[in-house]
Formats: structure tokens, sequence, C-alpha cells
């Protein structure tokens, strides 16, 4: 009795298109001139830093970019290849529902192509295949290449050259009113957690229960790995995992339930100076109730999974490894 809503926007392109965000001109320059034998130290801090000037060709590709995006790709991902239903989509913003099982595969979908990201993907008829900011569009009519949002994007540097959306999702019981949950989505979801209070390349979600205290969460789309020589790794993508396991019953549905519970042992109401204490202490160290949380959290999945075979409950444990390090990583940047 529960429906998502999505509202996605993009980060600062109004910076894009001022020029504020332009590619630095090392970005473009040959790789030899930069980093190899050829490189000129003149040229790589002088000149290199310096934002390129954008021309008119650089805001009608601006202008593609969103067109293409809004028209072309949004609607076949909502309502083509997910059973959701498109409400809005101009420009960088999209607003849709979408049905929960849906969810992190559809958030994860629109977040690539917004990209330009590399995806191969079918459905009703029509394939798309993108990568490096071009994206072609097969048809019974033919095959078409649109131009999409791109950039470098290992995801392991620091500076991250393409542009970035963020995510807010209302989870909503069918009895609130609509406008409840539009405000909870694109304000308090979207704008207050994902774009300020996780510094936007995030996402949020906000479930509202028909009956309780309503409950928050949200992280970067990607997530530093602890092994430095894996990068960072798509939280969504682990996320949409656990789907696939719940729905085939790899993993009893009791799982949440039973770590719901025991959470309420290792956090307990405090006084305004406690609490400044520990985000204090936080900011400074790794929290004591963080080790024992995953230790509980992967002894309760050993105890959901007792009846699934060995190989899949391997590849399980793998995933949560991961989903711990991310459910870290937010309560770290919130801090």
């Amino acid at each position: 009795r529960y429906y998502a809503l999505v509202a996605m926007d993009g980060d600062k392109f109004s910076e894009w298109v001022a020029g504020k965000r332009a590619p630095r001109m090392k970005w473009i320059f040959h790789p030899d001139l930069v980093e190899g034998e050829g490189k000129d130290p003149r040229i790589v801090e002088g000149v290199g830093s310096r934002l390129r000037p954008l021309g008119g060709g650089s805001h009608l590709a601006l202008s593609a970019v969103m067109k293409n995006y809004a028209l072309h790709v949004v609607r076949w991902a909502v309502e083509v290849q997910h059973a959701g239903k498109l409400i809005y989509a101009g420009g960088d913003d999209v607003i849709a529902f979408v049905p929960l099982r849906d969810l992190f595969s559809l958030l994860r979908t629109l977040r690539i192509l917004f990209q330009g990201e590399s995806f191969h993907e079918s459905a009703g008829g029509i394939h798309i295949e993108a990568g490096k900011g071009i994206a072609t569009i097969e048809e019974e009519e033919g095959k078409h290449p649109i131009l999409l949002a791109g950039g470098k994007n290992p995801r392991s540097d620091q500076v991250f050259q393409g542009p970035t959306a963020s995510a807010g999702v209302a989870l909503i019981h069918e009895s609130h009113p609509l406008p409840y949950a539009m405000v909870e989505a694109l304000h308090h979801a979207m704008k207050g957690r994902a774009k300020d209070r996780l510094g936007r390349d995030a996402f949020a979600l906000h479930l509202h229960r028909r009956s309780g205290e309503p409950v928050e969460c949200g992280m970067k789309w990607f997530v530093p790995s602890r092994d430095e020589s894996a990068g960072s790794f798509d939280i969504l993508e682990e996320l949409d995992a656990f789907v696939g396991w719940f729905d085939r019953d790899d993993i009893s549905s009791r799982l949440p339930y039973d770590m719901a519970r025991r959470i309420e042992i290792f956090h307990c109401e405090r006084s305004e100076e406690e609490l400044a204490w520990y985000l204090d202490a936080l900011r400074e160290a790794r929290p004591w109730y963080l080790d024992a949380q995953k230790e509980e959290f992967m002894r309760l999945l050993g105890r959901h999974t007792a009846e699934t075979d060995e190989d899949t409950r391997r590849e399980i444990r793998k995933h949560a490894e991961r989903l711990v390090e991310a459910v870290e990583e937010a309560e770290r940047l919130v801090v």
C-alpha cells in the first residue's frame, strides 16, 4: 500500500550554463602535454588551471543534452523499462511515480543516463546504448544518436569532470495527501538532505508510514571502498541486488524487522550536551557501536539465509560488507 515519488534535479546546472563549471584547460590538453615526456609546467600550472570559456556552441550543446534527456530517455526509463508513471520531465528535472520494487533500478538508470555513462539495455522494442556522453537509440524505424551529459568519470579521482544530479524519494502510504508527498520528495528529501546535508551527487529516502515516526536516510551515489585499489562502488547496484534476493526468498523478509529492533540497543535519547560530545567524537574516531551493529547485522544475515545455497550466501555476504561500508560513510557525511 506504499508508493515512491521520485524527484531528481541536476546539481548547480545554472553554473554550467554560466560557465562557472566549464572544463579546466588542462583537461582538454593532450595527455603528453600534461603528464607525459613533453610536460610543460608553465602550461599545466598557468593556463591549465583556468576554465575554458564557453561559446555559443557550448550553450547549444548544453541545451541539446537536457532536451535529449527529457524527451528521449526519461519516459522510456520510467514507463517502458520500469512500471512507473512520469509526471514531469523538463531539462534536468524529473518527477515520477514508481512501485517500490523498481525504485533502486530506476534511480540508477536515471543517474547513469543523465551522466551519459556506459549503459546497454532493451525494453519495449527499444534498445539504448550509451557511453562517454553519447547514446544510440535503436527502434523499428532505425538508429539515431543523441548527445547526453558526459565527462571523464573514473569515480576514483577527487575532481569529477562532468555534471551530477541529486534525487529525493518520498515513500508514502496511499492514504497520505499527494501534495504532502510532493513536498517531502522535492523539498525535504532532495533539497534538504541530498543536496544540502549530503553535498549533492547523492540521493535521499524519506519513509512516511501510515502511523509512527518517519524514517530518513541518504547517501552518495558512489561510496569509497576501504580497498583503495577498488576505487568506489555504486551503492544502488548493491541495494538492487538485495531487492532481488528478497524477492527470490534467498533472504528472509524478517531480516529488516529483526535488525530494526536491535538498532534500539545501540541508539538512545541524548541530552544536548551528550549529543554535542557524541558528534565531536564521531568526527574524530569511529564510534564503538558501528562495529557492534556490523557484527549483529552479519549474525542476523547468516540466520536469515540459512536455507540458501552456499554460493549465494557467499555472494550475499560480500554485498552486505559493502552495504555496511555505505551506511558508515552516510553517517560520517551528515555529522
